[in-house]
């Protein structure tokens, strides 16, 4: 017998067997040597795991009775593949949500994919795909709340169609629903107007969609499980599955090319309905764009409109149907409501904030009748841990809506349908969260979903009362509830009645065709007998400095408007060497809000509105997020540097997650000791030497970022740590001014040798980078070493670095990020706070009523004691002070110049890829649109029921790139400028003869708009004020 064993073991079959099924259950082994366990679920059978349990049909079921059993996270096997469901609200949120980087990715649909040649359908592609986030971001683009509302002329003529099909017909109401869904998405995804149920084309594709759903059904074909499989040539015995996949995806590609060309030939003839694919297909001049890439991206994310937006709406407005027909009483509440607020005309969106039923209603038909029980599967991209169990990379995730959906703990009696559990004071949770998707899978077109089943629904309720149908005798009968299996949930054939209430007829609405804009250009060639050659050659080289400007002219494209450009060096004669924000915004006026100039061959716009910055510049940040290349930065050093760096530099999103995850509004309460502490030390100051408040004011500053940063306590005015901050400080700031230097133009000057003629501008920014490197080095060298001793004050720096027996873990990269972003935020915050609180100061000198009125607030808000940050909501009047301080004395006017990361089009203007574009806050602040009167400092424009916009929204960045430390900085001036005011009275200062006068008001020109240095006078109010300050 031993003899016997041992041939066995030796046998080559017996080993590849065995080597066979150690292969096949590597992960399972690999699990049990680690001492990981998946989550639990029902027992499985070896190889083929929970085949035999996995149900045909009404999948959310199963799983939500498994889910009783094995608690909200379970997992069940597939052969060699593992899926996990997700049957609560917290799991999902913990996972999908806030751990979306790895839980946003798409299992592998081979069928569906690959081998029918769809793996750029957007709602099945991996999220690691390259294409995946231009295709989410221009649905997202076409798709959000702003842009949803040019399409809602299509949802109102569509939806008035749909009223007219259930007068005629009411019997056939399932199929005006459906063709209203598909009328609505065809028309807005390609301007294709459907023109009744049998419209071929929808036939077509309809078709096409049930075959391609075949493809789609999990566990139906065995390549999903054995990837090998797909490796077959289809002539094989058992290869038909490829067969299959090939035949329908190329039918599918042939009807979804259909609808595209369509629009084309309508763009093209001038005669189309704005829509989705006119709005990026389209060019000014009527023509179409040729950029295959373009046409592509194009091609698949209209048809991901189309495939996302019917079938669901369908569902919902078929589920809408059956519960009005079941709840009578519901249906009667909610037309009372829509009669009282329409009063004998339609609804329409406009209504939406005054009808909290309907919105209820709404959000009660999808939690009853979740849209998609089951979800879109996520994929994992790296293996995780939750809850104790492990999720292996690579498993399928899928989200249990229904189960989320009727969690008694969540809802109450789930299967009672009650609008009312969504309205109160304690409503129960939103279901919009659940319906549409999770984390970065979540569909870009809920908001344009959710506008028009509020426009369907509250239509059909405004016109007909929809009733229980009738039996042979003429009785009414229930309708039977009986649903359909699928991805998305359907309501078997449903009789009902439409019976027309009040109105019959309605306006129709129509959009025009955008007129094409037709630009007539005169190009002449001028040429002479005498020097060809070099005229060639002058045409030569023009056509390629100028070629941006002649593929413009040729696009029938154009920049915004600005100052007339000289040949070759542009406008470079225009810009101005002081005061830039003061000229731009006079351009403003001639040119418009959109301005652009040229420097030699680099463009630059110009957003002098608070609406070109939010449109493009927040609406628009994935296109306008990027740095310019500042090339005198980089010769001096600062390539690193956070607020300099371009958002494509590879340690951009490491910076600023460290920077945020220090400076957050949690993190930042933190050091409210150490801003109370300077703030304290700035009034003992303002009291010993008054004359010196600016001295003051900067050691106030500098103290709190250097021990909020580092732990490092100034010992005073005179610290030698002020020194190396302030000495780089003040040569950095000609190296980010525009324009300044040649170089930032014609790059290929940085590798001029410092010694050419010409060169000083390399030896300017070797003496910068000589000062400018300390700022980093010093205070993070001092950092490192007390933190390493156990010596040092808690700081952003401490939180970071890792210690143990007086040695720094932190590799030598994680080091050197931590230096450069604490040096991002003095650099950030100090001189803001400063520019500010000096602004203040000058303001209250000359302003003294406002200033009284403030104190009086104070002490009322905080009688005999120095006011602290909980005061603060007490205190409107300081906070309004602050704000018209910000507005009036823009503490950066031009702000950080962006970079445009692709071509763009912005209200007919041409806007290229790497142009530089600069924000106006100064214009902006200083709007008299926004900002009556804006030259006049009025701290009451901020208060009131409708106070002018908040200036701090402007000053502190826009989109990817706002400043993470604005809540710190906002922190310290409130706190600074209420414990001054509560102390000291800031009075006018006094002539020779003792009489007040005015100190002048006298700007410097620079980055950060600072006052030259003024008089005034600060003294104590009383002296029982200043006991405030002796008491603490």
């Amino acid at each position: 017998m031993r003899e016997l064993l041992e041939q066995l073991l030796h046998s080559a079959p017996f080993q590849l067997f065995l080597a066979t099924i150690v292969l096949w259950n590597r992960n399972a082994i690999w699990q049990w040597i680690k001492g990981l366990r998946l989550p639990p679920g029902p027992p499985r059978r070896p190889f083929t795991k929970n085949l035999h349990q996995i149900p045909r049909s009404y999948p959310w079921l199963t799983y939500s009775d498994w889910a009783k059993q094995y608690g909200p996270v379970f997992s069940f096997g597939l052969f060699n593949k593992t899926t996990i469901v997700l049957n609560s609200a917290k799991s999902v949120n913990d996972l999908l949500e806030h751990k979306a980087s790895i839980y946003s990715d798409r299992p592998v649909r081979w069928m569906g994919g690959e081998l029918a040649g769809r793996k750029k359908t957007i709602f099945f592609m991996s999220s690691q795909v390259p294409e995946f986030k231009e295709y989410r971001r221009l649905l997202q683009s076409g798709l959000n709340p702003r842009a949803s509302k040019s399409y809602r002329p299509i949802q109102i003529q569509e939806v008035q169609v749909l009223l007219r099909g259930l007068l005629e017909t009411p019997q056939d109401f399932v199929s005006h629903i459906r063709r209203n869904a598909v009328a609505v998405v065809l028309k807005v995804a390609y301007g294709y107007q459907v023109v009744g149920h049998d419209d071929p084309l929808v036939v077509a594709l309809e078709n096409g969609m049930k075959q391609l759903g075949v493809l789609y059904a999990p566990g139906r074909f065995l390549v999903e499980n054995f990837p090998i499989l797909r490796f077959l040539p289809e002539w094989f015995p058992g290869a038909g599955f490829k067969r299959l996949a090939r035949t329908i995806g190329e039918t599918m590609s042939h009807l979804e090319d259909q609808p595209l060309e369509w629009a084309k030939r309508a763009i093209a003839s001038g005669n189309f309905v704005e829509s989705f694919t006119s709005k990026y297909l389209r060019q000014e001049d009527g023509s179409l764009v040729s950029d295959e890439k373009l046409n592509e991206w194009i091609k698949w994310t209209a048809e991901g409109i189309f495939v996302g937006g019917g079938d669901t709406t369908v569902s919902a407005l078929t589920s809408f149907f059956y519960l009005m027909v079941t709840h009578p009483h519901i249906q009667e509440r909610a037309q009372a409501e829509i009669d009282q607020v329409v009063q004998g005309r339609l609804p329409n969106l406009d209504d939406l904030p005054m009808l909290p039923y309907i919105k209820a209603l709404i959000k009660e038909v999808l939690r009853w009748a979740p849209v998609a029980p089951l979800g879109l599967p996520h994929g994992t991209v790296q293996d995780s841990t939750y809850d104790g169990y492990y999720i292996p990379k690579n498993a399928t995730v899928v989200s249990n809506i229904w189960a989320l959906m009727h969690d008694e703990e969540s809802y109450p009696n789930p299967s009672v349908f009650d609008p009312e559990r969504h309205m109160g004071p304690n409503p129960q949770p939103d279901p919009l969260k659940f319906a549409f998707g999770f984390g970065r899978r979540s569909c870009p077109g809920a908001h344009f979903a959710e506008m028009a089943m509020f426009l369907n629904i509250t239509n059909i309720l405004a016109v007909f009362k929809l009733l229980k149908p009738l039996d042979k005798d003429g009785k009414e009968e229930d309708p039977k509830l009986e649903w359909l299996s699928g991805p998305t949930l359907s309501l078997k054939k449903l009789k009902g009645q439409a019976n027309v209430s009040l109105y019959t007829s309605s306006p129709t609405g129509r959009r025009s065709p955008n007129c094409a804009i037709k630009l007539d250009n005169l190009v002449k060639v001028i040429s002479s007998s005498k020097g060809k050659l070099a005229l060639l050659a002058a045409l030569y080289y023009g056509v390629i400095w100028n070629r941006r400007a002649i593929w413009l002219w040729w696009k029938g494209l154009r920049l915004p408007p600005g100052p007339a450009r000289q040949f070759i060096i542009g406008n470079k004669n225009h810009l101005p060497k002081k005061f830039a924000w003061l000229e731009f915004t006079s351009w403003s006026k001639t040119y418009g809000p959109i301005q652009s100039f040229e420097v030699l061959n680099k463009t630059t716009i110009l957003l002098s509105s608070a609406k070109a910055v939010t449109d493009l510049l927040e609406l628009r940040s994935i296109n306008y997020s990027g740095r310019s290349d500042m090339w005198m930065a980089r010769l001096a050093g600062r390539g690193k540097s956070l607020v300099l760096m371009d958002s494509d530099h590879p340690l951009f999103k490491k910076y600023r997650g460290l920077v945020q995850s220090g400076l957050s509004s949690k993190a930042t309460k933190t050091y409210r000791p150490i801003q109370t502490e300077a703030a304290q030390v700035l009034l003992k100051g303002l009291l010993d030497t008054p004359q010196e408040f600016r001295q003051h004011i900067r050691r106030n500053a500098v103290a709190i970022i250097l021990k909020a940063t580092y732990g490092y306590t100034m010992a005073g005015t005179d610290d030698p740590m002020i020194k190396v901050i302030e000495d780089g400080l003040r040569h950095s700031g000609p190296i980010n001014v525009p324009g300044k230097f040649l170089v930032e133009t014609i790059p290929i000057l940085r590798f001029l040798p410092e010694w050419f003629p010409g060169a000083g501008f390399k030896r300017f920014a070797k003496e910068v980078k000589r000062l400018m490197d300390p700022i980093q080095n010093v205070p993070f060298d001092w950092a490192v070493k007390n933190i390493a001793s156990g010596d040092y004050v808690h700081s952003y720096c401490s939180n970071l670095l890792n210690v143990e027996n007086g040695k720094i873990l932190n590799d030598a990269a994680s080091q050197d990020a931590i230096k450069w972003t604490c040096s991002a935020l003095y650099i950030g915050g100090g001189d803001t706070v400063v520019s500010a609180l000096s602004t203040f100061i000058f303001l209250m000198c000359l302003h003294p009523d406002a200033q009284k009125k403030a104190q009086a607030e104070i002490d009322k808000a905080a009688p005999h004691r120095l006011p602290t940050l909980d005061d603060l909501d007490s205190l409107p009047y300081i906070v309004a002070i602050i704000k018209e301080t910000v507005r009036y004395g823009t503490v950066v006017p031009l702000g950080l110049p962006h970079k445009a990361t692709a071509d763009d089009v912005y209200e007919g203007y041409f806007i290229p890829k790497g142009a530089t574009v600069i924000p106006n806050i100064w214009a902006i602040t200083h709007d008299e649109d926004l900002y009556p009167e804006p030259f006049k400092f009025d701290p009451g424009r901020h208060l009131g029921s409708k106070p002018q916009p908040d200036p701090f929204k402007f000053i502190f960045g826009y989109g990817r790139r706002v400043c993470p430390g604005a809540h710190f900085a906002q922190m310290s001036l409130f706190l600074n400028a209420m414990s001054i005011l509560a102390v000291f009275d800031i009075l006018k200062p006094l002539d020779k003869d003792g009489a007040e006068y005015e100190p002048k008001e006298d700007w410097q020109s620079g980055f950060m708009l600072h006052l030259n240095p003024f008089d005034c006078r600060i003294v104590p109010r009383s002296p029982d004020h200043l006991n405030y300050l002796e008491n603490n």
